[in-house]
């Protein structure tokens, strides 16, 4: 029977109750052929495809279930500096298996508090376990449309990192792609201000830490450690005004390194000392004198304490000591000091 059903539908041996003449037969071969050709072309058709329409069609790459739905922008991102050269596609990071989501409550422009939630990659994922020297110490994050950029210490973002808070290369924010000044990629860290959030990311960089003095010209000078060790030391004493404690630092004299920059102080001269916390403590030369003549000690630029050197942790790598002054005139981390002519 099986036989007989088989040979009713046309496959195989036919069946002798049918029967089949010598053009049948013909037939029946040829339309076999048709068949089978027929049956291979939608075959190819299916699997393969012609050559061109596979280079135009790439392969769909898996989507981390994070990220939001639609076409992902076209973006990347370079980071470098003591060795380091990575590139990545937005694709790239959109599709790791690390992405991590987090919710901030933040001010907006109009002063209104709402929660905002980004998903992206942990900057410290991304490099892994390198870590700049000491004198490489910061980290400058730059924008690709207006060159807008701001500079955090290595070890700042470490401490915050430890603390529970890291710092994440944002893809997407509130359930969608980021858009405008802020996107595709913005830098996100709850523990910097918002100035530091910089938007539409295309450069990260490790550089060395350098002191910048700003002229009265407004003409900037810089400066490394490596610059400031081959210059003359100078040790002084710092008497901590709460408990007598006094602390040796070595470093740099103030007055012959505003020289080397191009100036010489007088009383019509004020400097502002900055910290990379943006902290900063303005002071007139004269006052500065003062306490000169008070103490005994000079002012520096300090870069060792009790002969070892500064730390981020122990103020450094640079800070400005001032004997004679109280503590916080003494700026830890110091990156910047303004020098200017009083009104």
């Amino acid at each position: 029977m099986m036989k007989n059903y088989t040979g009713d539908r046309g496959f195989g041996k036919p069946s002798k109750n049918r029967g089949m003449s010598t053009s049948g037969k013909k037939m029946f071969v040829v339309s076999s052929v048709c068949f089978s050709i027929i049956v291979s072309i939608l075959v190819a058709g299916c699997i393969g495809g012609d050559d061109s329409q596979e280079n135009t069609t790439p392969p769909v790459q898996d989507r981390n279930p994070l990220m939001p739905a639609g076409p992902m922008p076209e973006a990347f991102l370079n980071i470098k500096g003591y060795g380091l050269n990575l590139n990545f596609s937005f694709k790239e990071l959109a599709n790791r298996t690390d992405l991590i989501n987090n919710t901030f409550c933040m001010k907006n422009e109009l002063g209104v508090w709402s929660n905002s939630t980004y998903v992206g990659v942990s900057l410290f994922n991304l490099v892994g376990n390198f870590s700049p020297p000491i004198d490489g110490g910061l980290v400058k994050f730059t924008a690709e449309d207006d060159g807008y950029s701001k500079t955090v210490a290595w070890p700042l973002l470490k401490k915050y990192k430890d603390g529970g808070n890291d710092t994440v290369i944002a893809l997407a924010m509130n359930g969608s792609f980021i858009t405008g000044n802020k996107g595709p990629m913005r830098l996100v860290c709850s523990s910097l201000m918002g100035a530091y959030w910089v938007g539409n990311l295309t450069r990260i960089e490790f550089i060395p830490w350098e002191l910048k003095i700003i002229l009265p010209s407004f003409t900037p000078v810089f400066y490394n450690i490596s610059q400031l060790k081959q210059m003359e030391t100078t040790t002084t004493n710092y008497t901590n005004p709460k408990n007598g404690t006094v602390t040796p630092y070595t470093g740099v004299n103030l007055t012959t390194l505003i020289s080397a920059a191009g100036l010489t102080l007088n009383s019509s001269h004020s400097l502002t000392f900055k910290g990379m916390d943006d902290y900063e403590v303005k002071l007139n030369w004269s006052d500065i004198e003062n306490a000169y003549l008070e103490s005994g000690n000079s002012s520096v630029i300090a870069y060792q304490s009790n002969g070892t050197a500064l730390t981020w942790e122990d103020k450094g790598p640079i800070m400005v000591v001032i004997p004679g002054m109280a503590s916080q005139k003494q700026v830890k981390n110091l990156v910047s000091i303004q020098i200017e002519v009083i009104a």
